[in-house]
């Protein structure tokens, strides 16, 4: 979607081979080595927050939410994708709202669901 533009963009991943690949395909990017519940980023910095097949990792998103909530600015947005099926997910809306307070749910294509927190 970016590839090849100049945007601000901020990347974080625990694993340096991904880091490596981010920045071949966004070099205007800035990567960092973290945790996605630990990113060591200012607060209130950002007006959004995507995460990408993140949150399918974690049975708990509470953490990750904290955090991702932390870097936002008044009136940011988090923006996170869901894939069916993996980890063994059944997502529907209901079961995305049992974990954390969604403002939006939706199919976008495939097993992929979009959600707004």
């Amino acid at each position: 979607m970016y590839e090849g533009k100049k945007v601000s963009l901020i990347g974080v991943d625990w694993s340096e081979e991904a880091l490596k690949q981010a920045k071949l395909h966004y070099p205007w990017g800035v990567f960092i080595l973290a945790t996605a519940g630990n990113t060591g980023l200012p607060s209130n910095q950002f007006d959004t927050v995507v995460m990408l097949g993140l949150l399918d990792y974690f049975d708990d998103w509470t953490e990750l939410l904290i955090e991702a909530r932390r870097l936002l600015k008044k009136n940011g947005r988090i923006v996170a994708t869901l894939l069916q099926g993996f980890n063994g997910h059944n997502w529907t809306e209901d079961t995305a709202r049992q974990k954390a307070n969604i403002k939006s749910f939706g199919h976008i294509a495939g097993g992929w669901y979009l959600i707004e927190l």
